[in-house]
């Protein structure tokens, strides 16, 4: 989606904030959360030994790549994915609705067509062969001959 489309989305769903306005705040969060993480990785260094902050560092990135960490988010990408899915929901809700009565009265006329004996079906199209003038076209094409 556009960026603009996001925007307005964005707006109408959260009290007046942007897509755009949302991503500028995820950033300085992120970067505030790394700051943080620096400063305390190298107060573990001071403090106790290096070992401990490169465990504590290790911890951080776990968490920080482990699936669904909001940092890093991309909010345009994330508006993105909750409209093709909302899209796809709405596609199969309203295919359903329609592919419903179409098919109960599909049963319903397979049960009633199924029912009936081959020798009526065989009779009902001699009956239709002669009510559209069959032997009489066949008799025709036999005299041309």
């Amino acid at each position: 989606m556009p960026s603009w489309f996001n925007n307005v989305v964005s707006y109408f769903a959260n009290d007046g904030v942007s897509a755009d306005e949302l991503q500028a705040n995820s950033d300085r969060l992120d970067a505030l959360k790394a700051e943080q993480d620096r400063r305390t990785a190298a107060r573990l260094r001071n403090e106790l030994d290096e070992e401990t902050a490169a465990e504590w560092e290790r911890e951080v990135e776990f968490n920080r790549t482990r699936p669904g960490n909001t940092t890093g988010l991309n909010v345009n990408a994330e508006l993105d994915t909750a409209y093709d899915e909302g899209l796809a929901e709405g596609q199969a809700n309203l295919t359903s609705a329609v592919r419903g009565p179409f098919n109960v009265a599909g049963k319903a006329l397979t049960g009633i067509l199924a029912g009936i004996p081959v020798w009526v079906w065989l009779l009902a199209l001699g009956a239709l062969f002669i009510y559209v003038g069959g032997p009489g076209y066949v008799a025709k094409q036999l005299k041309g001959k």
